[in-house]
């Protein structure tokens, strides 16, 4: 045990001593120093992992933010000041629920990058469940994590004053903008040239564009994310923002952290994990494990873990109010990764499952208001 101890303070120590050098002028020292490999594939960051030369076990990761959004290229700029907000968010999250997400070592404001603990042995859970792979505890954990972190942040726990820190801490205006395009507005406007979709599901556009309420409802539930104060969120809580090894867990990619709706980040998440359930229901191979079911278990799980969390502390009005926007933000998150312009890899080559979850978005967009209880929200999520 003492030398597990040993072996961290070194890490430690390293880490924001690299984290110190990369405020250099160029990268000379850190060449001498560190290995460089670029790591990762996200929507908008450059990632790399230092290693130390000669100890690959001393390592730490840098996060970039490049002046735009990386997988639309240059022409859709972006402000850098999503890197510091970042680094921000996770120093918050690890206060407010220790172990939810990777040690920071430093920021670098005139480089757009901070540095982090490495989770060498974690693997992304998005690529786990494609996998088949799925881990119970993992999965628990985070929906507790997020609970903490939105029971420990309310005005309630906070008090005005802190609360109203936290709020301007984490206004967030670019990403909470991009958001709101990407998410609640451009998926829900017929002929927008980021949109895009697979042939098949081409043919079923008609139950979000020709649905009036559909589209009456997104516009609300829009209004809802913008202007809802409930608490410190994740704000992109996908399975690609998490990362598991074992029975443990731990998020990632917080530069969307806002002060908005409580269900937001259990909404992303649940839709998320619905992609992997229809995914592995309607593939075309068989699957001899049935692991959908796995994953419908983890579904009921995580709504009954967050609910029966945020039942026991908030009014019977509240928890009806965040049930129906639960229901609202997982059914838009289901919409835009369809026909929007980030798709999700679980649904790569299967339009049967595309296309179920475009409908069961709809039905969900446009049924939300409906929702009033536990029951209530899974009869609609189809489970």
């Amino acid at each position: 045990m003492m030398t597990t101890d040993f072996r961290q303070t070194s890490l430690d120590n390293w880490s924001e001593r690299i984290a110190e050098l990369a405020s250099g002028p160029d990268d000379t020292a850190l060449l001498e120093e560190c290995e460089i490999k670029e790591i990762g594939d996200g929507n908008l960051n450059d990632v790399h992992r230092l290693s130390r030369k000669g100890d690959e076990g001393m390592s730490l990761i840098k996060k970039h933010a490049p002046p735009y959004i990386k997988c639309l290229g240059p022409d859709y700029p972006l402000s850098t000041s999503r890197s510091k907000l970042e680094y921000h968010a996770l120093e918050s999250f690890y206060t407010y629920a220790p172990g939810s997400v990777p040690k920071v070592y430093g920021h670098n404001a005139q480089r757009c990058s901070f540095f982090m603990e490495d989770l060498k042995g974690y693997g992304v859970m998005k690529k786990q469940l494609i996998e088949g792979e799925l881990n119970l505890e993992a999965a628990m954990k985070i929906v507790q994590f997020i609970s903490d972190v939105h029971r420990k942040t309310t005005v309630l726990s906070l008090g005005e004053q802190e609360f109203l820190q936290l709020k301007k801490g984490f206004e967030n205006t670019e990403m909470v903008s991009l958001a709101r395009d990407y998410i609640f507005t451009k998926p829900f406007t017929r002929g927008d040239p980021t949109n895009r979709c697979s042939p098949e599901v081409t043919d079923h556009l008609s139950v979000i564009y020709d649905d009036a309420k559909v589209l009456e409802n997104a516009t609300e539930l829009r209004t809802i994310f913008l202007e809802k104060k409930d608490c410190l969120l994740h704000g992109d809580l996908h399975t690609g923002s998490i990362m598991t090894k074992g029975s443990d867990a731990k998020m990632i990619d917080l530069e969307f952290a806002f002060v908005g709706p409580m269900g937001f980040d259990i909404a992303l998440l649940l839709a998320n994990y619905l992609f992997s359930y229809h995914a592995h229901r309607c593939s075309r191979a068989k699957d001899g494990q049935n692991f959908h079911h796995r994953v419908h278990e983890v579904v009921l799980r995580s709504i009954s873990g967050y609910f029966g969390d945020a039942e026991s502390r908030i009014s019977r009005s509240e928890f009806e109010t965040l049930l129906r926007e639960v229901a609202g933000f997982t059914g838009c998150e289901l919409v835009r990764r369809i026909i929007g312009a980030a798709h999700v890899e679980d649904l790569d080559g299967n339009p049967d499952a595309e296309i179920t979850c475009l409908k069961l978005g709809a039905t969900l967009i446009s049924g939300y208001e409906t929702v009033s209880s536990l029951d209530g929200i899974q009869r609609i999520l189809g489970l």
